[in-house]
């Protein structure tokens, strides 16, 4: 993410818009983040997500 668009609330209003998009149809919506990306984190904290269950995940890589 490019600094000069940090803490201006935009990835909030993007994810508000996307939460409702969701909901509209009578989804739940649902987030993977990885452990390591605390601004993320805070963020879907702040829109209500609750962490419910860790899980690992393997990136696999041809040589």
């Amino acid at each position: 993410m490019h600094p000069d668009f940090l803490g201006r609330g935009l990835a909030t209003s993007l994810m508000r818009r996307q939460i409702h998009r969701i909901q509209l149809a009578r989804e739940i919506p649902f987030l993977h983040v990885k452990a390591d990306n605390a601004r993320a984190i805070k963020v879907y904290t702040e829109l209500g997500f609750v962490k419910r269950k860790e899980i690992l995940i393997y990136f696999v890589e041809k040589r």
